[in-house]
């Protein structure tokens, strides 16, 4: 780092320290299904002080292959704290990432000739003197420093959440024979945060994707299972179970947790053994990199960090989740509902998570079928005050928003249709046509977006909308108050696993890492869901709710070519297992 560049930092408090992950008591682990492998224990250290010891404010340099080669810990309060706007503390972060990176490489390579000729040498050369041989090349160590952003001072929050589930998380997974000490997997996928909500789309406290969690889960524009934390953690119970049915073992099992358990199947085949230290030290998978590699002692890790966490934080205050539960027998806004609950429709949603922002806007009905919880003790009040609601307050059939989409040349109904997981004779009842052979260029059609493919648009549940796409678009926001992410925007500061907290210095000199490309949709009052342009087997959940759009506007799906991409959430999870997770698609941008 140059003299200037240096002076640039001359307020960040720039504290290294060599960190010695000492030897510690091991927490025993009831359950010996969940082995504790000697070589593994480095990995399991290093992560403990990650959600114990080191804070968001705090850089660790160290060796993504050798977790006990600690370089540096940098001590990045002023930044953090700083007063400066989102973005510009996120480009802070990451510019004095990338240069203290090439000074350590710089340090790493010229000990490979030469004697330290300085305090910061003498360092780097006392942790290679301390792990002299088994180090690769210096060259091939300065090209692979990484860094982790810490989460020790999350730890007690993340607990303080984990105490309200807790208690009935437990009884779910011994119901279906997985280690309960799996209830603490949601601490390295979320921090038991029930919004937190990948870069890639995993949603919830155990961060299911959307193809995985539809195996186990209700998801469509109204509903989402995955966000409820007693919902998601049975689903997890049968993945899991699932995944040690197919690997025979459960720390394989865990690996495919992450990995997709199709990938470790191919490792134990390839490799001919189901011992997970050799597998990791052994196998060369594309997608297997070091998320997947470092997945089961992540949790191992976490096993102890709760055990830390019961003697640090306190709980006091929270109660165990404890709710009734009643099925809704028709569409229903959920303020007609709240109202028969006698609560306002926040303390309604909080206890019925798995409900999306479109329903708890009233934009969509809570949908027939559905379970809704209730505080405990309310639900027969509940049902006679259900009893007496207007019949008016409930529908036969979900909402229906209309989108518009105007006709460009070459274009038949029936691609239209396709293009909008619709049908031509919604399209001709909507539009009031009997010809779909009669179409002109510039024409606007209404396009129902939301409710049944075949859905007949009348009365009172119709709203129409306007749905365009304004490509790289610099504005912010609408004139209906929904946020309008610009073009490759990232709301976030860096987070502990966002690829610009840990880039590998070849991988950011090439540009691969610290990216999050959003797409520049405008919520031109279409529900979230819709806007962020749901691909895949549409559900049809609950009767009749089901999302019907998968491009809008421009955003065209093609037959030969690759479709419309969706548009990708903002936000990167702050925790190391908070990712994307498909077992048909282990690949990750972490690996």
């Amino acid at each position: 780092m140059s003299t200037r560049d240096s002076s640039r930092w001359h307020k960040v408090a720039f504290s290294i320290a060599l960190v010695t992950l000492a030897a510690r008591p091991v927490p025993a682990i009831a359950d010996e299904r969940l082995p504790r492998y000697p070589e593994l224990a480095p990995k399991v250290a290093f992560w403990t002080d990650v959600f114990t010891k080191h804070s968001s404010r705090h850089m660790v340099f160290h060796d993504p292959e050798l977790l006990d080669v600690v370089w540096e810990v940098h001590d990045v309060s002023s930044l953090v704290d700083g007063d400066m706007a989102a973005t510009q503390k996120t480009r802070a972060l990451r510019d004095y990432q990338a240069q203290a990176i090439d000074l350590l490489a710089e340090r790493i390579r010229r000990l490979e000739h030469s004697a330290p000729q300085n305090d910061a040498e003498r360092r780097v050369a006392a942790v290679l003197a301390k792990h002299a041989g088994k180090l690769p090349s210096h060259t091939e160590l300065a090209a692979r420093v990484r860094v982790q952003r810490g989460l020790g001072d999350k730890l007690c929050d993340s607990y303080r959440r984990a105490s309200a589930y807790l208690p009935q998380m437990r009884p779910l997974l011994v119901k279906h024979g997985v280690p309960e000490e799996l209830a603490y997997l949601p601490l390295v996928e979320s921090g038991y945060n029930i919004g937190a909500h990948s870069h890639k789309g995993a949603v919830g406290i155990y961060q299911f994707t959307r193809g995985t969690g539809r195996r186990y889960l209700h998801i469509d524009n109204a509903v989402d299972e995955r966000r409820d934390p007693l919902l998601a953690t049975e689903a997890a119970a049968k993945y899991l179970r699932s995944n040690y049915d197919q690997l025979g073992a459960w720390p394989l099992a865990i690996t495919g947790y992450n990995h997709g358990e199709h990938g470790v199947g191919y490792a134990v085949r390839k490799l001919g053994t189901k011992h997970l230290p050799t597998i990791i030290a052994k196998y060369d998978g594309r997608s297997f990199g070091f998320a997947s590699k470092n997945f089961y002692a992540e949790f191992l890790a976490a096993v102890d960090s709760m055990a830390i966490a019961r003697s640090r934080c306190s709980a006091d205050g929270v109660s165990p989740l404890g709710r009734d539960s009643v099925r809704v027998r028709a569409y229903v806004p959920l303020r007609k509902l709240a109202s028969a609950a006698g609560l306002d429709v926040a303390a309604l949603a909080a206890l019925n998570p798995a409900l999306t922002s479109d329903v708890v806007r009233g934009r969509l009905h809570v949908p027939r079928g559905y379970t809704l919880y209730l505080p405990s003790g309310m639900g027969p009040s509940f049902e006679t005050a259900y009893a007496s609601l207007p019949a008016d307050s409930k529908a036969e059939a979900q909402a229906v928003v209309l989108g518009t989409h105007t006709v460009r040349a070459g274009e038949t109904l029936s691609e239209i249709a396709g293009e909008y997981r619709t049908s031509v004779s919604a399209l001709l009842r909507t539009n009031g046509m009997k010809d779909p052979r009669r179409l002109r260029v510039g024409q606007r059609l209404k396009v129902p977006v939301v409710g049944r493919a075949a859905a007949v648009v009348t009365g009172e549940n119709t709203r129409e909308n306007s749905v365009t796409h304004r490509s790289g678009s610099s504005a912010t926001d609408d004139r209906r108050g929904y946020r309008v992410p610009s073009q490759g925007q990232n709301e976030s500061g860096l987070s502990a696993r966002d690829p610009g907290c840990q880039a590998v210095a070849a991988e950011r000199r090439s540009g691969r890492c610290g990216a999050s490309g959003i797409s520049p949709f405008v919520r031109a009052g279409v529900p979230a869901a819709v806007h962020r342009g749901l691909a895949g087997p549409r559900s049809a959940g609950y009767g009749q709710t089901r999302v019907v759009l998968t491009a809008i506007g421009g955003q065209r799906r093609r037959r030969n070519g690759r479709p419309a991409q969706p548009d990708r959430d903002s936000r990167f999870s702050e925790y190391p297992g908070g990712r994307a997770r498909d077992p048909d698609r282990s690949s990750h941008p972490l690996s």
